[in-house]
């Protein structure tokens, strides 16, 4: 069965790439200003994406896991070093496209390098908040050694090599060797996960810290060791110094894992059940609100969306950020100036997003057949995806990236014995791709 999803996938993806890469040269995009080379850069980015996990799957039997730690740093290097010779074409320096915040990381990181640890924290909460310390003192470690971006960028790298291969032991736990490699670098390769390594930004050691936080948890379920239990509570712990609701999520999904895994569904327990999610939502609601509540803006939305330009309402625009963030992001093909960033990402958001339909029904077999150990994967992917989705950041990946890494283990594991029989079946396959299309090119319009 994955062979047939990636197969389908990749063909919808090249022929989606080449009839609005043509749409775009004809009429649409002729009065805009356009950055012509990160746009093909897109073009080829998504074509050795898809040539590379076809080798992965095809070789899968004699790639052994340091010869895939070297394809996936090879890789990310060389498409790293393509992401920043274009900044530098474009700025004239290495900082990436959202150049205010990573601009003032590196010059606060300058000013105070020669500070104490005790005056570096007092002078971080004057300006900033609890969850973006972890982020500051990540980078004031490496710009202890390289008072340079370069660096940074670099040793993201690294560091994505090790979140790599505990998310392909991760994915080891319920898939075969060549279903994990697949799934493994389909994160791994994405554009979208490769951006934030050339970036000042926190989501290479956040999303590093996730990966152990859900791996060990994941391993505490088949079997208590102490070590598990440990670095599940350390992982929790810096977790905190990054986004404090985020911890928050992880331990929900286990605790929701927990109680359905031992709860019978009758009528006293459904009701006790209605009762308790009230009360720890308004519980919890304060601790949600410091974290992600700064983040809602209806003008952030319209930005990527250009909702305002549809007529949207509230709603219609909440709607939009919900799927976005559960199926998508909505690729979008056109490196269009002030809209840079979204672009970079097509490659990664567009597979991701072709493979909507196969979740879909990974989702519904996870439950219907009662894996109860993936549960707590599923429940973090979906309220992670309706917390931000309701925050209306569906759109950003830097807080979709937290989560979307359990995306494709779960897309393998709740189709591997899936097959395709009825006519059911290939109607919901049809008019899911076809609505899929329908929002990609009304999105990819837009402007």
């Amino acid at each position: 069965m994955t062979n047939k999803i990636l197969n389908k996938t990749f063909f919808l993806s090249l022929i989606l790439t080449i009839v609005v890469t043509f749409y775009w040269l004809a009429i649409h995009y002729i009065n805009q200003v356009t950055y012509n080379d990160i746009t093909f850069l897109n073009i080829i980015v998504l074509i050795i994406y898809i040539l590379t996990i076809r080798f992965i799957y095809k070789f899968s039997s004699s790639i052994t896991k340091p010869f895939f730690l070297s394809i996936i740093f090879s890789y990310t290097l060389f498409f790293g070093i393509a992401y920043i010779t274009i900044f530098y074409i474009h700025n004239g320096d290495f900082f990436d496209f959202q150049r205010g915040d990573t601009i003032d990381y590196h010059n606060f990181l300058l000013k105070t390098n020669n500070l104490s640890l005790n005056d570096f924290i007092s002078l971080h909460f004057r300006y900033e908040k609890w969850d973006d310390l972890g982020a500051f003192l990540y980078a004031r470690f490496l710009y202890k050694f390289i008072e340079s971006p370069l660096f940074v960028y670099f040793f993201n790298i690294i560091l994505a090599l090790f979140s790599t291969s505990i998310l392909y032991k991760l994915s080891k736990l319920y898939l075969s060797h060549k279903e994990s490699l697949v799934a493994t670098a389909l994160f791994a390769l994405s554009s979208y996960y490769i951006y934030f390594h050339v970036s000042l930004f926190k989501e290479s050691i956040f999303v590093f810290l996730c990966i152990v936080a859900i791996y060990n948890a994941q391993k505490i379920i088949n079997k208590r060791h102490f070590k598990h239990i440990l670095m599940f509570i350390i992982s929790l712990v810096l977790l905190s110094f990054f986004r404090m609701g985020t911890p928050i999520l992880i331990l929900g999904s286990y605790f929701a894992y927990n109680a359905l895994r031992s709860m019978k569904f009758n009528i006293s327990n459904i009701v006790a059940l209605l009762f308790f999610i009230p009360i720890l939502f308004y519980g919890l609601l304060p601790i949600f609100i410091s974290s992600y509540g700064h983040y809602t803006n209806v003008e952030f939305l319209s930005y990527y969306v250009n909702a305002s330009g549809y007529g949207f309402s509230f709603l219609n625009q909440l709607l939009i950020s919900i799927f976005s963030a559960l199926f998508g992001p909505i690729p979008s093909f056109v490196a269009l100036k002030e809209h840079e960033i979204s672009s970079f990402y097509y490659a990664g958001y567009l597979i991701k997003y072709l493979l909507a339909p196969y979740f879909i029904i990974a989702a519904i077999r996870i439950v219907k057949h009662k894996m109860f150990s993936v549960y707590p994967l599923l429940i973090y992917y979906l309220i992670g995806s309706l917390v931000f989705g309701i925050a209306l950041r569906g759109f950003d990946m830097r807080f979709l990236v937290t989560h979307s890494f359990l995306f494709y283990p779960l897309v393998f594991i709740g189709t591997r014995d899936y097959k395709i029989k009825t006519k059911k079946q290939r109607w919901f396959l049809f008019l899911s791709y076809f609505v899929l299309i329908v929002i990609f090119f009304l999105f990819n319009s837009r402007f």
